[in-house]
């Protein structure tokens, strides 16, 4: 557990916490465990069905979905998490002025985001960006990246990664 924690650079005490439930991971940290214990989100969610290749097709009620992420997100995730596909589509609710995490991200890939409800800031490379509801934003994600919602009340937005960051 010690190698672990040094390794996704948190507490030992954190990691414990985390495993009991006790705190919440931000989605970086969470990708960071799931990359340092060699496994992907579908395997931490429980997901063990196989789909077709070629056709995903995924119900509103099948969606895998993280709840209460430390900083005030939730995603749920449209595809299988397999590693299989070239994209990864998700929506992230963002509670009352939820941030995506104390850091901002990098990544490979491509990065599309679509407003579906509530008012965002997303900084890309240094700059910032106001998003209402039916904006939308793409760039380059090995620019650092970061968003908050900009309301009291809660945001939804549709994010799309290539290559997948899950």
């Amino acid at each position: 557990m010690k190698d672990i924690a040094k390794e996704i650079g948190v507490s030992v005490s954190y990691l414990s916490q985390l495993e009991t439930g006790k705190v919440k991971p931000s989605l970086h940290t969470f990708k960071k465990l799931t990359d340092s214990l060699n496994t992907n989100i579908k395997y931490m969610l429980g997901e063990t069905e196989k789909g077709n290749d070629n056709i995903v097709l995924t119900r509103k009620e099948d969606r895998k979905v993280l709840r209460n992420m430390e900083h005030g997100t939730e995603l749920q995730f449209f595809n299988l998490l397999d590693g299989k596909n070239e994209m990864d589509p998700c929506i992230q609710r963002l509670n009352g002025h939820a941030i995506s995490g104390k850091k901002a991200y990098t990544h490979k890939g491509q990065q599309f985001v679509y407003v579906l409800q509530g008012r965002i800031e997303i900084v890309v490379g240094g700059k910032k960006f106001i998003l209402n509801k039916d904006d939308s934003i793409y760039f380059k994600s090995d620019l650092e990246h970061s968003y908050k919602n900009m309301l009291t009340e809660g945001s939804e937005i549709l994010c799309i990664q290539a290559p997948p960051y899950f």
